[in-house]
């Protein structure tokens, strides 16, 4: 009776908003049918929020605002049958368009009515939200919760509707008793020290000479050795991201004299972030950009076993800030970089986290230095930006799409300042869209960069001159 009551009670209360929803193509979804397979939870904000908030300045509400809006990347997270939840909603139009290019038939998005970073309080608080996303749960038992990375507002959120007995997988989130492994090496001094317990010390893939410092002052004597060592060098906070907390020296620019020099460097480091807990000074690799920007990225996954996913070559900003990738295995193959043995070494290091009780995605970032020597730099315990652009490459070309064509992306392409809505970028672009019939052209992601001038893009084309030659005419038209 109980149970009777609680879901007649939900059917009254959601009855206008959440029993019927319009889906992008205009058919209704009932939420009382057994439909979706993923239930995505996009709470890239969420995840970096404190991050921010240590670095200080004007990085924390500009930052912040560009997660929120970079969050609708996870449209494109895994198959059909989703809901994908979101701080902002996703443009119906634009969802309209990812229907036709991808044959998303059962794709719903939710968001809360006041977002806030934290989205997946912002999913606790917000009844009517919650109530759609529990129903969707007791009548899809089972479905797969995805999230970006399961943040401690995530596991609350998780422990919450296990309270209700709804029913779902979590396949990419690490179990309760093993959140310690995830957070102790998803950081630059937990990453240095797996990769020197798993690495055989005839590893292909080495990483920079570098020492695991207690404190800032510990730091700067790390950072005087390697100056009289006449080696360029760069100071890492343990937790930062998309190029937060990372700064490089040459040794050139700096003062000759200890005093000197440590004064110089303190006066560089005085934000929060670098008076919390230990970071990483290592030696700086002089990468070879030329070798396709220089800093390759391997993913994998773990969830019953360990999988390579893919290899793609980041694409970096001036500030070796993360923009986008390329995926190429004809790239590959031509270069005289070895990425199988590459990918064997990084297995190490992903069996050593599998065997600690790590499961989901991770990825390892590497450089290419001028002699073609490869470093590890980073490890990332989470989604990547690259892992809708390698899912959206499946959907569209199958699992063997590195065979048949480039892939590239840019989450940063600037707009014309007459460029205020997604009709707007579709007035002047469309004819660069994603075409099924030659199997080439762009796929635009986060459109709600708009808002800010921006917005970004998968490309696809069968040759990577024809994709240079793309994106060049790309950028002319919405300058």
């Amino acid at each position: 009776m109980k149970k009777f009551l609680l879901l007649f009670f939900l059917q009254i209360m959601t009855q206008n908003q959440t029993e019927e929803s319009e889906d992008p193509g205009g058919n209704t979804h009932s939420l009382f049918q057994n439909q979706f397979e993923f239930l995505i939870i996009s709470n890239l904000a969420e995840t970096y929020q404190n991050t921010y908030k240590k670095a200080g300045g004007q990085t924390v509400a500009g930052s912040v605002e560009r997660d929120l809006l970079e969050a609708e990347r996870a449209v494109l997270y895994e198959e059909n049958n989703k809901v994908v939840v979101t701080s902002v909603p996703i443009n119906l139009d634009y969802l309209n368009d990812l229907k036709e290019s991808f044959g998303y038939s059962n794709l719903l998005n939710l968001y809360p009515a006041s977002p806030n970073a934290r989205l997946s309080l912002d999913i606790l608080k917000d009844k009517n939200l919650f109530t759609q996303i529990e129903i969707i749960i007791k009548n899809n038992p089972g479905i797969n919760i995805v999230p970006y990375y399961a943040t401690e507002e995530f596991f609350d959120l998780l422990a919450f509707l296990r309270q209700k007995n709804l029913k779902f997988s979590t396949p990419e989130t690490v179990s309760s008793r093993n959140r310690f492994i995830r957070d102790h090496y998803n950081c630059k001094v937990g990453f240095r020290k797996l990769w020197e317990k798993s690495a055989d010390v005839h590893s292909f893939v080495k990483i920079p000479q570098g020492f695991i410092v207690d404190d800032l002052t510990e730091a700067l004597d790390a950072a005087w050795w390697f100056y009289l060592h006449k080696t360029d060098f760069v100071m890492k906070y343990n937790r930062g991201t998309s190029g937060l907390g990372i700064i490089f020296y040459r040794c050139k620019d700096l003062p000759g004299k200890e005093n000197d020099f440590k004064r110089y460097l303190r006066k560089n480091h005085r934000e929060r972030i670098w008076f919390e807990e230990n970071f990483v000074v290592e030696e700086f690799i002089d990468v070879d950009e030329d070798f396709f920007g220089g800093s390759p990225s391997i993913e994998f996954k773990v969830n019953s076993d360990l999988k390579h996913t893919y290899n793609c070559f980041q694409r970096l900003d001036v500030n070796a800030a993360f923009k986008g990738i390329l995926i190429s295995k004809q790239l590959e193959d031509e270069s005289d970089v070895d990425f199988e043995r590459a990918v064997d070494n990084c297995m190490d290091f992903g069996s050593s986290l599998e065997e600690l009780g790590y499961k989901g995605i991770f990825d390892i970032d590497l450089v290419v230095d001028k002699k073609h020597n490869i470093y590890a730099v980073e490890s990332n315990l989470r989604r990547t930006g690259g892992t809708h652009v390698y899912e959206a490459a499946m959907k569209l070309f199958g699992k063997n799409f590195r065979q048949k064509t480039f892939v590239a992306s840019n989450d940063f392409l600037k707009l014309s300042s007459t460029i205020r809505t997604y009709q707007d970028f579709k007035s002047r672009t469309e004819k660069f869209f994603f075409s099924k019939a030659t199997q080439e052209g762009i796929i635009p992601v986060i459109t709600s960069y708009i808002e800010i001038g921006m917005i970004g893009y998968i490309i696809f084309a069968p040759t990577l001159d024809r994709l240079e030659r793309i994106e060049k005419e790309l950028y002319t038209a919405v300058s």
